[in-house]
């Protein structure tokens, strides 16, 4: 059996080119027009050339079992029996493109590679997860985060400012923190500024029965509650008074003193 001209003559039947049947097949022209004019000597080895002939003469609507017996006559190797039936013929029209078989890929190899790249994933997630949670924790300890504090009913919300702490604080932990707790549940109105009254805003709301607020006491706090206004205070754990009035309060890392 001539193995060349059966493949021109399917060819040109369909009326394509051998650009046409590489970009289909993904066998290189080169290797087509070889195997057209039964030129075996720049063919690869015979396995491969097998699975061209087999797609290519399949894409041609050939039956591709005589072809490959025809081959293996020609290179001088025993033809084997066909291990099924002839594989169907392409219907008439456009020649229906197939694509050569890929080698086997090492499956434990692919599942080893899939497992270390989820726990790639996994790893950084959980690292920027952290970092996040990090930097939260670091806001609320510096009283960078403005807060509004719920009231009692009928009564008016609390809300604060941002605290913003000067180069050179130490750590939240290393400061004492000031807690001040309303005592009546009509409320009392209180501030809390930087230094003195004139200073910058901490707080300033009204703290009804139960309402806390924990400010961390860095340098001099003037503390003011309003009068009638009734209020408890710890600062670093241990009671303080605040008096109620005009006058005022200031609250350090050493106690209370009125102003």
């Amino acid at each position: 059996m001539e193995i060349g001209s059966r493949l021109r003559d399917a060819r040109r039947a369909a009326d394509a080119d051998l650009s046409d049947c590489e970009a289909s097949t993904k066998i290189r022209a080169k290797y087509l027009m070889a195997l057209e004019e039964e030129d075996f000597s720049i063919l690869p080895e015979p396995v491969f050339v097998r699975g061209m002939l087999r797609t290519y003469a399949q894409w041609l609507g050939l039956d591709p079992a005589p072809l490959l017996e025809a081959y293996s006559e020609r290179i001088g190797e025993p033809v084997r029996p066909a291990a099924g039936p002839p594989a169907p013929s392409v219907p008439s029209g456009r020649p229906r493109p197939t694509f050569v078989s890929l080698p086997r890929v090492d499956r434990r190899r692919a599942r080893r590679r899939d497992g270390r790249l989820v726990a790639f994933v996994i790893g950084g997630l959980l690292v920027v997860a952290g970092l996040v949670w990090l930097g939260s924790r670091a806001r609320d300890d510096d009283g960078m985060r403005q807060r509004t504090v719920p009231a009692a009913a009928g009564g008016p919300s609390v809300s604060t400012v941002p605290v913003v702490t000067g180069e050179g604080d130490g750590p939240a932990a290393a400061a004492p923190v000031l807690v001040i707790m309303g005592t009546s549940p009509a409320g009392a109105v209180v501030q809390v500024h930087r230094v003195d009254a004139e200073g910058p805003l901490v707080f300033k709301g009204t703290l009804t029965q139960g309402q806390r607020r924990r400010i961390v006491v860095r340098g001099p706090l003037w503390v003011h509650v309003a009068p009638g206004g009734t209020v408890a205070a710890r600062l670093g754990g241990r009671g303080v008074r605040l008096p109620s009035g005009d006058a005022g309060a200031v609250v350090d890392v050493d106690g209370v003193r009125t102003s």
